[in-house]
């Protein structure tokens, strides 16, 4: 059995010496050939300040067994070159990238954290960075207790098509879709809850609802044993063990009607995010990022009570908490939204209105553009 994998412990690649002329813009640093949720916001961002057309380089941060992404690997640069640098990493990435080689630059830091509150220890080095950018509320918040450096948030942008969806079940049978990755502390994402409330909220002789799960990762602590075991058990279950396309996951969200997220925290919640762009339903815990576009009009908000973060359930949890989602009320509103489709895709086409607002790569792209030109670093 495989530990899992703190991906934001990993050594990062630096440039090692200083180009003899910086150029007005933006590098952005960060796993952009990882598949990961982490690589995935990398890429968003770049996306993002591209349609603006910012000047941009890009340098990649391996994770070895992990980079199965291709379509950067012809813009990755092996050096800092731009008067700007933007990292995109997890939190605990902050104490191990190593600024010395970007001397000269700007360095603002892009962050993805899931607990409440920001570790002592890491302090020093959020404060060794000249800005910081925070992907959510919840991040902002936990960060701005403990840095004396600007957080300033600049969300991270959701891919949405230029044609609204079609706002409706896909057919007789309500699918609900749910994913996890076994390298990224199970415990927050909580997929037994999801499973659970499945089966609580519709009876076994209920065969128009089905259940589509979604895994991935190298590690297991068990979970996956439990899962299996469940869907022998109910016919109406499916378990994907395996690392998927993008395209292939673009399909299996197109096909599903609901999101359904029990997590116990997000940084920024992409999984119900990406549903809400496809027009789907989300339910999700009413706790941590995903609060900045789901609420009672764009989703299905989960009420919660805060618990203790569990030793070995996240890096850094001591005298930690974070949400218990109530599964009364996630069995209750499943059964809700079965009963009465209509009322609930038209808050899915409110939750994709506001994607489109307020976290287009148009509009994201527009607010680092402004901040960069605040700052003097672009042309």
């Amino acid at each position: 059995m495989k530990p899992n994998i703190d991906m934001s412990r990993l050594p990062l690649r630096s440039s090692l010496t200083a180009p003899a002329r910086l150029t007005p813009g933006l590098c952005i640093q960060g796993h952009l050939t990882s598949e990961t949720g982490v690589g995935e916001a990398a890429r968003l961002i770049s996306q993002a300040a591209d349609a603006k057309l910012l000047e941009l380089s890009f340098m990649n941060h391996p994770l070895p067994g992990r980079d199965h992404e291709h379509h950067f690997r012809t813009k990755i640069n092996q050096t800092s070159d731009r008067t700007a640098n933007l990292f995109v990493f997890g939190l605990l990435a902050a104490d191990i990238i190593n600024q010395a080689n970007h001397l000269g630059r700007f360095n603002i830091f892009y962050p993805f954290w899931e607990l409440p509150r920001c570790p002592e220890r890491l302090c020093k080095s959020l404060n060794s960075y000249d800005e910081i950018w925070a992907p959510t509320e919840f991040v902002a918040a936990a960060l701005r207790q403990s840095v004396q450096r600007s957080v300033i948030r600049i969300p991270t942008p959701v891919r949405t098509p230029n044609k609204p969806p079609a706002f409706r079940r896909n057919g007789d049978v309500l699918t609900v879709f749910s994913f996890f990755d076994t390298d990224s502390f199970v415990a927050r994402k909580n997929p037994l809850a999801a499973l659970t409330a499945f089966r609580a909220a519709f009876p076994p002789s209920q065969l128009d609802v089905r259940m589509v799960m979604k895994v991935r990762g190298l590690t297991d602590t068990g979970e996956r044993a439990l899962l299996f075991r469940a869907a022998s058990e109910d016919p109406r279950i499916s378990i994907i063990d395996r690392t998927l396309s993008r395209a292939e996951m673009n399909l299996l969200m197109m096909r599903a009607d609901i999101f359904l997220s029990l997590h116990r925290s997000e940084g920024f919640g992409l999984g119900p995010a990406e549903a809400l762009a496809c027009g789907k339903i989300v339910v999700a815990t009413d706790f941590g990022g995903t609060r900045d576009f789901i609420n009672d009009e764009t989703g299905f908000p989960i009420s919660y009570e805060m618990v203790d973060v569990k030793a070995g359930s996240y890096p850094d949890s001591e005298g930690q908490s974070w949400a218990e989602p109530s599964l009364e009320h996630a069995i209750a509103t499943l059964r809700n939204i079965q009963e009465r489709p209509e009322f609930a895709f038209a808050r899915a086409e409110q939750g994709f209105d506001r994607l489109k607002q307020e976290f287009s790569f148009n509009h994201i792209g527009g607010l680092m553009r402004d901040r960069l030109s605040e700052l003097d670093l672009l042309r």
